[in-house]
């Protein structure tokens, strides 16, 4: 079987659905997929962000926590400019 996915930090989003059970430990041999074009890439993201959310508490999960780690970035910017 060969899917394709995208990178989230750690996790990999697989494009579709594999149908083994969760927690199957498999073996992935990473390389990069060519190069899209900005239209190509545009329709990749839409067609992400239309999916559901159920079943991304992951990526949800790192989200959040980026947006938190650039909240404090911009926090101690700010500190530092009152100084």
């Amino acid at each position: 079987m060969k899917l394709t996915g995208i990178k989230h930090g750690n996790t990999i989003e697989l494009s579709e659905n594999p149908n083994i059970p969760d927690g199957t430990q498999v073996a992935i041999e990473v390389k990069p997929v060519e190069t899209m074009t900005i239209e190509e890439k545009l329709e990749k993201m839409k067609e992400f962000l239309e999916r559901p959310w159920e079943g991304r508490e992951d990526f949800v999960q790192t989200m959040a926590e980026i947006e938190r780690e650039r909240q404090i970035a911009y926090e101690k910017k700010l500190e530092a400019l009152e100084k």
